[in-house]
């Protein structure tokens, strides 16, 4: 009787927990559509409002926000990207059920402290960062935990030319030395090819050209949606990759053939007469 109660309490709690997974990436799929109307603006902010009043969830009510906000920076819109800042609420992200978990929305504090802050770098309007970090320092206790963050605050001093810009720990992130943060290990590559192309920046803007060492890495980032804007964003131009000049056609040599016998005279007898 005892091991019958247990299977069904284990039954029931694989229920419950597989219909919450299919509804967390239900929501999570319907929150993203957002981005898919980066090409029209009006489309994009009906869309964006539409999907906003349909979360039945301060989580991902706020996730879908966050999204808008980048459309805020994208189509220039300083004036409501303000107004989307002020209505954030930055612990519905990681409080879910009075649960502290700063990992579940990384993605948000991505766009949040990079993405949005890279955009407002690209179209000259740096003064529209700052109110972004200022709202991540009344919950640095929890968020200063995700290396996402950390790379945001260093891309900070890069905007803003403070400090060493942030070349030292940008430098560190490449060379795996960032113990003690939390992180998607799915997302690393993005975050070291950032610093990447944050150190290619600095170089530029130094007069010392391209590092030959970063160009591999910085193709390969190209090549994304994510990579190719970011580059963009920051003024960097790859040169063309050199074209490989084609190996000379190797012209066999001619097959030696045997010497072909020299006909032999006929004579009368052979020619029958």
């Amino acid at each position: 009787m005892r091991i019958m109660l247990l299977v069904l309490i284990m039954l029931l709690y694989l229920i419950a927990r597989s219909f919450f997974v299919t509804k967390h990436g239900s929501r999570l799929r319907t929150v993203l559509t957002i981005m898919d109307h980066l090409d029209d603006e009006t489309a994009f902010y009906n869309h964006a409002e539409e999907i906003i009043q349909g979360c039945d969830t301060p989580e991902y009510m706020n996730k879908a926000l966050v999204l808008k906000m980048f459309g805020d920076a994208y189509f220039r819109r300083g004036d409501l990207l303000q107004e989307d800042l002020e209505k954030l609420q930055v612990d519905a992200l990681y409080n879910v059920g009075g649960k502290i978990n700063p990992n579940e929305h990384e993605d948000s504090w991505f766009y949040l402290f990079l993405a949005i802050p890279n955009k407002l770098y690209h179209t000259g309007s740096v003064d529209l960062i700052a109110p972004l970090y200022d709202v991540l320092d009344k919950h640095a206790e929890v968020l200063d935990q995700m290396l996402v963050v950390k790379l945001g605050r260093e891309a900070k001093k890069f905007y803003e030319g403070t400090d060493d810009l942030g070349a030292g720990f940008f430098q560190q992130l490449l060379d795996g030395d960032y113990p003690g943060y939390r992180y998607n290990k799915h997302l690393i590559g993005i975050y070291k090819s950032i610093a990447e192309a944050f150190l290619t920046r600095i170089a530029l803007n130094e007069g010392k050209g391209i590092p030959e060492e970063n160009l591999p890495g910085l193709r390969v980032f190209q090549q994304s949606t994510l990579g190719n804007r970011w580059l963009k964003e920051l003024g960097i131009e790859l040169p063309a990759e050199p074209e490989e000049s084609p190996e000379p056609e190797e012209i066999p040599e001619p097959e030696e053939t045997a010497e072909e016998p020299e006909p032999e005279e006929s004579t009368e007898e052979d020619k029958g007469l």
